[in-house]
């Protein structure tokens, strides 16, 4: 599973409220492996913004998931509840 195919599969499941701008951002970053540190030099936002947008990202992904999401895990919940669709 891409980023790509996995934003689409958030956005097919997840039809209440979409995740906004820096959501993806930070989802798209993370899925590539960078810190939140990393994120907010690269896209110009203060460090701890950015791990605040990805503490509630990680909520509202365990929402829709029914499993705990996290930074380490996020990957691996989506392929397998792509599959499961």
């Amino acid at each position: 599973m891409t980023i790509e195919e996995a934003v689409l599969f958030l956005d097919s499941v997840h039809k209440q409220e979409h995740l906004n701008d820096v959501h993806i951002l930070v989802l798209r970053q993370t899925w590539e492996g960078r810190s939140y540190p990393e994120i907010a030099k690269s896209a110009g936002y203060d460090a701890e913004y950015i791990k605040f947008v990805g503490f509630q990202l990680w909520q509202v992904l365990s929402r829709v998931c029914g499993e705990k999401v996290t930074k380490s895990n996020v990957q691996s919940v989506l392929r397998r509840k792509a599959q499961q669709v």
